[in-house]
């Protein structure tokens, strides 16, 4: 509730799902960086599903497509988008800037640099459906490398050290 009363906070996540234009599910494709009238948003299909990203890391699917509106097309989500700029009390991303996953898209080796070392730090990765596929324990180190062994597609890596958490998305080609 706190959120419907901070009126420029919303006002801002709302403007994160508008785009001045009509978008048809047919004018997308892969790894197209769309901007809404606040900020960009990255459109990933995989086996015809379609999910968009904003740019703090957040993902929905697309759920329904081509919905007509009085002032353009609607299309449905299953989750909000927030922003790239932080949003108090919705989202913590402690790691800030400095967490680097890369190469993304991979073809199953990838890394995470953390920006600096930490005592403890967990990966789980999921798929989107949330199935755990894999969980790694670091202890001090700052970049991380690992593998997945699993067939293409988007999968989501959680990475926790202490208070520290984020989500981010992993494409494997």
């Amino acid at each position: 509730t706190a959120l419907l009363a901070d009126i420029p906070q919303l006002t801002d996540i709302l403007l994160h799902h508008v785009v001045a234009d009509s978008l048809l599910s047919a004018m997308l494709s892969n790894n197209l960086v769309v901007s809404t009238l606040n900020g960009d948003v990255l459109v990933s299909i995989t086996s015809g599903v379609v999910f968009i990203e904003s740019g703090n890391g957040t993902i929905a699917q697309v759920t329904g497509a081509n919905i007509p509106a009085d002032n353009g097309v609607v299309h449905v989500i299953d989750a909000v988008l927030l922003p790239a700029t932080p949003i108090n009390g919705i989202i913590a991303n402690g790691f800030g800037n400095a967490l680097k996953l890369y190469p993304n898209p991979t073809n199953g080796d990838f890394s995470i640099d953390l920006g600096e070392g930490y005592p403890t730090t967990s990966i789980i990765i999921t798929d989107l459906l949330g199935k755990t596929i894999q969980t790694n324990e670091f202890s001090n180190n700052q970049i991380l490398n690992l593998k997945i062994d699993e067939p293409a597609g988007i999968y989501l890596l959680k990475v926790e050290s202490g208070n520290q958490k984020v989500v981010k998305r992993l494409v494997k080609e």
